[in-house]
């Protein structure tokens, strides 16, 4: 399906077209980095209580730290496939696998520098880290599939 005004128009650059409004990759990064921020944002609201009886201040803390190392992991791992979105299926495949190399790259070396600081309680850091990084690289992957089935239908 073309979006509306795009007849004969080409282009380099991705598209979200899940809407009438047409969406370039600056915005499909917007977009994505937005849902990504609003699952941290549950997690706080579901994780704090239980965190703050278990653990306390310092759990909190370690708490923040977990979800921002996740959360920075995963809007640096978001780039490589949006900006290889508009490529060929293999393009494609190959922004996703050096994104997601990238995020765990990250989050290893942040969370290992977080652990080595002995600042935070290691275990309520690790878990908010393993916690984090699981939910962001769900809601990642489901926007990213929709990305690319988006980008399918406007190039065929």
């Amino acid at each position: 399906m073309v979006p509306p005004g795009a007849a004969g128009r080409t282009s380099s650059t991705a598209v979200i077209t899940d809407s009438p409004r047409t969406f370039g990759p600056a915005s499909a990064y917007g977009r994505l980095a937005a849902f990504s921020l609003g699952g941290v944002l549950l997690l706080v609201a579901v994780g704090y209580l239980p965190t703050r009886a278990m653990g306390g201040e310092p759990a909190l803390v370690a708490m923040a730290v977990g979800l921002g190392i996740a959360l920075v992991a995963a809007l640096a791992g978001l780039a490589p496939p949006i900006i290889w979105a508009a490529g060929s299926p293999r393009a494609q495949v190959t922004g996703v696998l050096i994104g997601m190399g990238l995020r765990f790259v990250l989050t290893l070396g942040l969370t290992l520098a977080a652990l080595l600081s002995r600042m935070l309680p290691p275990v309520g850091l690790a878990v908010w880290v393993v916690i984090a990084y699981l939910v962001l690289m769900t809601i990642d992957t489901i926007g990213l599939v929709r990305l690319t089935r988006s980008n399918a239908r406007t190039s065929a």
